[in-house]
């Protein structure tokens, strides 16, 4: 379980922001690709089906959604304010699943950070190029928009600065080099409840058991 749990947790792990400030409440709509030089898990990928990655963020507060076809959906809800996070897994074969956390949104000191000076407009923002290099030399590029506060920022803290409406992210995952790509679609200003930020465990979720 442990390994599935990192598999869903790389699908979110862009995400990045600065600290919270007032803002709109907003959702972002993603399209999201997953590449390998593995012929056969890239096949296997792509009988997955599309997936498509929504982003809800309510001032402090940050909900995930990742539709993964056959993989099922995988949601993360976080509050920056309490620093709670829960993961919730739906799949038709493994059935529905949770983990609850604290985050502590410490950054390892191996990461090195490069902010450039290329930019991007992507969907009427500016947009600023980050290169983030992790310990095993796998690299991640961002281009980041300051219009807009992200309050999760579990992976680079405030090193990257606003929501990233870009990114593409390699890694490891079980010894496999794959690349993510997520490409903001849709950027929409609207108000949002918070029942859509609930940590309650839905009712048909079992607790993830991460010593396997």
């Amino acid at each position: 379980m442990r390994k599935q749990f990192k598999l869903a947790l790389a699908l979110v792990i862009c995400i990045t922001g600065s600290s919270v400030i007032a803002q709109d409440d907003y959702v972002i709509e993603f399209t999201q690709t997953m590449q390998t030089d593995d012929a056969t898990i890239q096949e296997t990928l792509n009988m997955m089906g599309e997936m498509t990655t929504t982003w809800f963020i309510k001032g402090s507060k940050f909900r995930s959604e990742t539709v993964a076809g056959m993989a099922g959906t995988t949601t993360v809800i976080y509050d920056g304010d309490s620093k709670d996070l829960l993961m919730l897994m739906q799949n038709s074969f493994a059935g529905n699943s949770y983990m609850m956390k604290k985050d502590t949104a410490e950054v390892s000191p191996d990461i090195i950070v490069k902010r450039t000076k290329e930019k991007k407009e992507i969907l009427g923002y500016n947009c600023v190029k980050y290169v983030v290099t992790d310990a095993e030399g796998n690299e991640t590029i961002l281009y980041t928009t300051k219009e807009i506060e992200n309050p999760f920022k579990s992976q680079f803290g405030d090193s990257v600065k606003g929501a990233a409406l870009l990114s593409v992210a390699e890694s490891n995952v079980m010894g496999t080099k794959m690349k993510v790509i997520m490409t903001a679609k849709k950027v929409k200003k609207k108000s949002i409840s918070d029942k859509k930020f609930s940590l309650e465990v839905p009712e048909g979720y079992t607790e993830m058991n991460m010593q396997n």
